[in-house]
């Protein structure tokens, strides 16, 4: 017997919420993902899931891809990434800050990556900007 989609009270609210989680579940993974320099390819195969899946759940394109992915691909993806499961969950929940704290993220990884003569030079340019 098939299983009945349970009733909410308000469907569209849910729609929204679980859209919106899944959004937020995306931007986690990209920011743990990229902090740690790894391929998408490579963190799929880590976690046993198909790239496609781990694209479309970090892009947040559907409910249904962010329904698909366990929590136990979610504790492989993190184990890749060098993190706990409940990193990725704090990420969840300050979702506010996520966005700009991946664009933060993404320019600190670069930042670190250049040589240190580079960073000083732009750290100067940076301090003149602030004055």
């Amino acid at each position: 017997m098939p299983r009945k989609k349970p009733d909410y009270p308000d469907q569209k609210q849910f729609d929204n919420d679980f859209a919106a989680f899944a959004t937020r579940l995306g931007r986690a993974l990209i920011s743990l993902r990229e902090n740690t320099g790894i391929s998408r390819d490579t963190a799929a195969t880590a976690a046993h899931i198909s790239k496609v899946t781990l694209s479309r759940v970090e892009n947040g394109n559907s409910r249904a891809t962010a329904a698909e992915l366990s929590l136990f691909e979610c504790s492989r993806l993190c184990k890749c990434y060098g993190v706990n499961m409940s990193d990725l969950i704090l990420r969840l929940e300050n979702a506010d800050d996520t966005a700009s704290n991946i664009a933060l993220e993404r320019i600190i990884s670069r930042v670190m990556q250049m040589e240190p003569d580079d960073q000083t030079k732009l750290l100067k340019a940076l301090d003149a900007i602030a004055k």
